[in-house]
């Protein structure tokens, strides 16, 4: 049996690359420096490999929880 899926309208609030890539990437690269775009590229595309899918699916839910308990409204 299917479930059915229930797209959340767009919101800063479930934004996953904002709250949950975006800090991880910064930590990594920090204080590094790139010879050019492409090594900027690999760099992160690197990093962004080693993210577990499951870590950034719950990160993703547990925000979108958040979001629907506070019924859309911002919240940090």
């Amino acid at each position: 049996m299917l479930q059915p899926f229930i797209a959340l309208p767009y919101s800063p609030n479930v934004s996953p690359p904002d709250y949950f890539l975006l800090p991880k990437l910064k930590t990594k690269l920090k204080g590094l420096h790139f010879a050019d775009v492409a090594e900027i590229q690999e760099a992160v595309t690197d990093e962004l490999k080693k993210v577990q899918k499951d870590k950034f699916s719950a990160a993703f839910q547990n925000r979108a929880k958040a979001c629907i308990y506070v019924n859309g409204a911002h919240f940090e």
